[in-house]
């Protein structure tokens, strides 16, 4: 048993207010001292500030981002700091951009509030001085945590991939904020089939992904696993060849996976991905999907879900965030929720906040719907993509 196994969960989380607490003051006397923007002390281009080697979400944002601004023709380089936390940083399509040093006028800076603090303080003062510095940022809910306002002050404009969290920054600064959406691209025809994953040719599939160590709960695993035994029983899911392939990243041990191995322990067509994926491995895995499934509580943008549209897939999704900023009752299935109150802290999102419960009866009609109805869902993947390009596309990003 380790130190983080024997500290009581409890005092885990006081340490990591206080430590937020403590480089949040840092941060500030730091900000207080450096210079403002001066046109012309710096060459113009972007500095892009973030881990684009991290093979999580936020990594997968910041190579979309790069992505952006390379297709825009500006020039830039990426200055590669690593996420807190024990990650694989094997993604490296993007190292011939990567410096020590920032070489242009304007930081994009895309790490979250909740680091941000402790990565300003880590980062030289002088990264910061006569440049025009502007935050991406990503959150999920209607409200930010009092703790992270002060991060508004070392900024000079946000930037943010969804008019939803627009809505919600706004709230709190006077500053520029825009919704820069993410540039939706995969080359097709994705690398590996079925066989590179050892999932049955004949079955019909539904898939599921979220991180173990993001906050699970606002992925909503349980609600998906639930609604798929109540839309098929394991009789007919087994004579029929139906199963759910379940993605998780950076899963420790199958310890972890216990729970739901039980509650699916009598269906034959169960598949566990748990190894960590490149982004090519994952396209091919949403590739190999026939259906995509998000119960999410919550989303900032929901870039899975964008993924599978434009490879053509249908998607079951919440109602409710940013995915319904490009998901609409043509392109996608948008599952009915209610609103409810967050009844505890969980990680960063803080008790008294909202957030969705998808409604169980509207995602089984849908999960049975999409399997039975084959006109439906040809509708669904046709128009999917099409949704997602003339959104998401070059010529609107």
């Amino acid at each position: 048993m380790n130190v983080k196994q024997l500290c009581p969960f409890w005092l885990k989380h006081r340490l990591v207010d206080a430590r937020y607490i403590y480089y949040t003051k840092k941060m500030i006397k730091r900000n207080i001292k450096s210079i403002p923007y001066k046109k012309g002390h710096y060459s113009r281009g972007i500095n892009l500030i973030c881990d684009i080697k991290a093979e999580t979400g936020l990594g997968q944002s910041a190579r979309n981002i790069a992505t952006m601004i390379k297709m825009s023709g500006i020039p830039f380089t990426i200055v590669q700091i690593n996420q807190t936390g024990q990650l694989n940083h094997s993604e490296n399509q993007w190292d011939e951009y990567i410096s020590d040093q920032p070489l242009y006028d304007v930081n994009l800076v895309h790490v979250n509030l909740n680091e941000w603090p402790l990565k300003y303080c880590e980062l030289s003062h002088t990264i910061f001085d006569y440049r025009y510095n502007i935050a991406f940022w990503l959150w999920e809910l209607q409200t930010l945590p009092k703790r992270w306002l002060p991060c508004l002050k070392t900024i000079d404009a946000v930037w943010v991939p969804s008019d939803f969290i627009n809505t919600c920054i706004k709230k709190y600064t006077n500053k520029p904020v825009f919704t820069i959406p993410y540039y939706i691209n995969i080359h097709e025809p994705v690398c590996y089939g079925r066989n590179y994953f050892k999932i049955e040719e004949d079955v019909f599939f539904y898939l599921f992904m979220y991180d173990f160590k993001s906050i699970s709960i606002r992925k909503n695993p349980k609600a998906v696993v639930s609604a798929f035994k109540n839309a098929f029983s394991a009789e007919e899911a087994n004579s029929k060849k139906i199963g759910l392939i379940i993605k998780i990243n950076h899963l420790d041990s199958d310890d972890e996976l216990k729970d739901i191995k039980e509650e699916l322990k009598d269906y034959l067509y169960i598949r566990y991905v748990i190894n960590n994926l490149d982004r090519r491995e994952v396209e091919s895995l949403i590739s190999c999907s026939d259906i995509y499934i998000s119960l999410h509580r919550s989303e900032g943008f929901g870039l899975p879900v964008a993924e599978a549209m434009y490879l053509s897939k249908p998607v079951i999704a919440t109602n409710w965030s940013a995915t319904t900023e490009f998901m609409d009752i043509e392109s996608g299935c948008l599952v009915d929720y209610s609103l409810v109150e967050i009844k505890k802290n969980i990680g960063p999102y803080e008790k008294g906040n909202q957030w969705a419960e998808p409604d169980q009866s509207s995602v089984i009609w849908y999960i049975r719907e999409v399997y039975e109805n084959k006109n439906y869902r040809s509708m669904l993947s046709n128009n999917a993509k099409k949704k997602i390009n003339d959104c998401l596309g070059a010529d609107t990003t």
